[in-house]
């Protein structure tokens, strides 16, 4: 299980952060977390002083603002709780990375902009939760398709690319099987929306996505993409930049794990 404390004394803020990390449990079944809210730092300290369980803080920051005796709240967290991961967030996310103290560094897990978006935070806890205990993980992301046979899971990893027409998604695996969906009730975007949030996935127009893994390369000239196995997908122009920007972090994120 992994504890997360969050801690804002903005409750419409909190209200709607606390909203994202339901809709992160709503998208991993099976995996487990708890959270804790707080609304005053004082209080989270003392849930850790008293031997509160937490592997992750998620932080209103307010970095020109010092806290116990000049120190910074990660500080002051960390020495009651040494091994926690802090995520903050705010409204200045530049300011948070000026002037560190020699004695106080900031070593934050992440700092991430307010308003918040779901598939920042997504990205954050799926790799806070990777670099924690075994138990804690997050399982793979799937996605749910409605077939005429039944319900069915299909990995993330398998999933090469999805196509929806006439409200149908045929989905290409990885080993070259199709899968087809039974006629959608809810719009194919929020089918999807699940798989797009992992980062691993992109848009390559209304009617397809593609997971990057599989992506061979980008043919600016023919405004096409290869995947692997010689698929080849039509890209209309207007969405090639916004595909081609999703590869490259894609691809640097590779790099930095």
């Amino acid at each position: 299980m992994l504890d997360i404390a969050i801690c804002n004394d903005n409750i419409t803020e909190l209200e709607n952060q606390l909203a994202i990390l339901d809709r992160y449990q709503e998208q991993r079944p099976g995996f487990s977390m708890r959270v804790r809210r707080f609304q005053a730092l004082y209080d989270l300290v003392d849930h850790l002083r008293w031997g509160g369980g937490c592997h992750l803080c998620l932080l209103d920051y307010h970095p020109r603002q010092p806290w116990m005796d000049g120190r910074s709240p990660q500080a002051v967290l960390r020495e009651k709780a040494p091994g926690l991961a802090i995520v903050a967030f705010t409204a200045s996310p530049h300011a948070a990375f000026l002037h560190p103290r020699p004695d106080d560094p900031l070593d934050l897990a992440a700092c991430l902009p307010l308003p918040l978006a779901d598939t920042d935070v997504f990205q954050v806890l799926d790799r806070v939760a990777a670099e924690l205990a075994p138990e804690v993980q997050p399982p793979e992301t799937v996605l749910v398709l409605p077939t005429p046979g039944g319900q069915r899971e299909i990995p993330c990893h398998r999933l090469a690319r999805a196509h929806y027409r006439g409200h149908v998604v045929r989905c290409v695996l990885a080993d070259g099987e199709e899968v087809r969906s039974s006629v959608l009730r809810v719009p194919f975007s929020q089918l999807i929306q699940p798989l797009l949030q992992t980062g691993n996935f992109a848009w390559v127009s209304a009617s397809c996505v593609v997971n990057l893994a599989f992506v061979r390369r980008l043919d600016k000239e023919a405004s096409q993409v290869e995947m692997d196995g010689g698929a080849f997908i039509p890209v209309p122009r207007a969405a090639f930049a916004g595909l081609r920007n999703s590869l490259e972090a894609y691809q640097s994120r590779l790099v930095d794990e």
